[in-house]
């Protein structure tokens, strides 16, 4: 069901460009296993502190490719940059992301490439 990614992914994209955290949570089911290394799992309550970020952000940037997909599972290279203090940062990898029916997300993992 590659269109229920798709559409997350937009939602995603829209919520965190305009720095609309609460939207970004919205995507998330309440007890969503997040993982934003491999080793570093947030609870719900972290994982806003940690989106509280993003009003530093400026000249967000987003690209998704989703490479492969099933019924509810996707595997999804990203690539992202941004200007925070006036310091470029970029980042690369992959998300696992998991959706619920509803087309919430219930498991998120980011593994990114190191350069």
């Amino acid at each position: 069901m590659a269109e229920n990614i798709e559409a997350w992914l937009q939602k995603f994209k829209k919520s965190w460009v305009s720095k609309d955290i609460d939207t970004v949570l919205e995507l998330f089911i309440e007890d969503v296993e997040y993982f934003e290394t491999p080793f570093q799992r947030l609870e719900k309550e972290e994982l806003r502190q940690e989106w509280r970020s993003i009003r530093e952000q400026k000249d967000i940037g987003l690209e998704f490719e989703v490479f492969n997909s099933d019924e509810s599972r996707h595997a999804v290279i990203y690539r992202f940059e941004c200007v925070v203090d006036g310091e470029s940062h970029r980042s690369e990898g992959v998300y696992l992301i998991e959706l619920n029916s509803e087309g919430l997300c219930r498991s998120f993992r980011q593994y990114p490439v190191e350069k």
